[in-house]
């Protein structure tokens, strides 16, 4: 007599099988963040918002990585001049809002390991226009937000050595004709950026710009780059230089207006995305997720075959 193999051995032998051979290398799953980009200084005309969408990852022992996907809307044209418009992630440490405002972009946080990240938040001319112009200036902002802590190109900057906060590195690499900004940055209407960011733990310098990053829950993004009359934009221009410059000026317009660069025009809070436990949740993995669906393939054939 014929002895046939139960079928239903082998459809589920084939789906462990397949399921074994298609399972992704062991590390821990990927986590979820999102931010709403909301209008800073509206009432010097600008319409920016947008939303981002951040995994954190870790493939490795030693690697980490910040995969960000943003769109940010309603910005300026500015094609017509040349100018562009950036976004960083912005962090404040402890004890970095109290010191003088010209001092909280460096600090010993850019050095040995980083610093302690405490809450960043969103600039309000209620809490933060010190000068009482209703514009909300890049310098303005910084106790609420805190230093640039990832220039968010579109291609990835080195990690700064000891003692070089990342925006003077980027500043002075531009400066030196390293970069252009046109090639890493936006200067139509909106901002479209899906970029991962590596960081290897093993070196020092890297290490501690990914430290300085997170937790990316205390974090903050900003986009930036407006036009605005003269009459606010020069006094902005004389009081960097007379702290000792390190901050790009405006760009005169011919009309009476400048480009600031710096200009913040839409800003959000980092928020760590949780189901209905508050638990954090992880990035669905494709292989797990192609595992059960041949599982589940197998199982459709076993019933068919059990009712027919």
């Amino acid at each position: 007599m014929t002895n046939f193999m139960n079928p239903q051995k082998i459809i589920w032998g084939m789906a462990a099988m397949t399921a074994a051979a298609l399972a992704p290398v062991p590390a821990l799953a990927a986590t979820m963040y999102t931010a709403d980009l909301d209008t800073l200084n509206a009432d010097f005309g600008s319409t920016a918002s947008g939303f981002a969408t951040l995994t954190l990852d870790q493939p490795s022992e030693f690697i980490r990585t910040i995969r960000v996907q943003m769109t940010v809307t309603g910005l300026e044209d500015t094609t017509s001049f040349g100018g562009v418009h950036v976004a960083h992630i912005h962090g404040q440490f402890a004890g970095n809002a109290t010191r003088p405002l010209f001092d909280q972009g460096n600090g010993p946080f850019f050095e040995g390991t980083g610093g302690t990240p405490v809450d960043s938040v969103v600039p309000t001319l209620a809490n933060d226009d010190v000068d009482g112009d209703g514009y909300l200036n890049f310098i303005e902002g910084r106790p609420a937000y805190g230093p640039v802590v990832l220039n968010l190109s579109s291609e990835q900057q080195p990690a700064p050595p000891a003692g070089v906060p990342p925006l003077t590195q980027f500043l002075t690499r531009v400066g030196a004709g390293e970069i252009n900004p046109a090639e890493l940055f936006p200067s139509g209407t909106e901002l479209n950026l899906d970029t991962t960011y590596t960081f290897d733990l093993s070196d020092p310098d890297q290490a501690r710009q990914f430290n300085n990053i997170g937790p990316l829950e205390k974090r903050e993004i900003v986009a930036h780059g407006l036009t605005v009359p003269a009459a606010i934009s020069d006094p902005i221009d004389a009081v960097v230089a007379a702290n000792g410059g390190g901050a790009p000026t405006g760009v005169p317009l011919g009309d009476g207006r400048v480009f600031r660069i710096t200009a913040p025009v839409a800003a959000g809070t980092i928020r760590l995305v949780e189901d209905n436990n508050g638990e954090s949740v992880p990035e669905p993995v494709s292989m797990s997720l192609l595992s059960a669906s041949v599982l589940a393939a197998a199982l459709g054939i076993t019933r068919r075959r059990q009712t027919a």
